[in-house]
C-alpha cells in the first residue's frame, strides 16, 4: 500500500538535546512570533547538559508540526529517569539530534 507520510514522520522516536544557541533562538522566537518560553528553555537546556541521574533528553513524537512565517516547530517530549514527561515545541535550529 502506498501512502504519503508527513514531513516529520522520519523524526518520530529520534532523541535530541536543546542547544545553547537554541535557547537564544527561543528568546528571539518569543519576541518575534509570541511562541515559546525563554526561561523554561534555559532550565531545560541545563538539564539536557547534565551527566547524572537528572539528565534529560527530548524525543520527537507523532504530533503534527506547525509553521509560522516559514519557521516549523516540532513537538518534543521530555524523557529521562526523573522526567515529568512535559511537552515542548522547538525548531530543528534549536536542537541537535543524537545518534544511537
Amino acid at each position: 500500500m502506498l501512502r504519503v507520510s508527513g514531513l516529520h514522520t522520519e523524526l518520530i522516536g529520534k532523541i535530541c538535546k536543546l542547544t545553547d544557541f537554541g535557547v537564544e533562538l527561543e528568546k528571539e522566537y518569543e519576541q518575534l512570533f509570541k511562541t515559546g518560553n525563554y526561561q523554561s528553555a534555559r532550565i531545560l537546556f541545563e538539564y539536557c547538559q547534565r551527566k547524572d541521574k537528572y539528565e534529560l533528553s527530548l524525543m520527537f513524537i507523532d504530533e503534527k508540526p506547525f509553521e509560522r512565517c516559514g519557521v516549523v516547530w516540532y513537538c518534543l517530549k521530555e524523557i529521562g529517569k526523573y522526567s515529568g514527561g512535559d511537552y515542548y515545541w522547538f525548531t530543528l535550529n534549536q536542537v541537535i539530534i543524537c545518534e544511537n
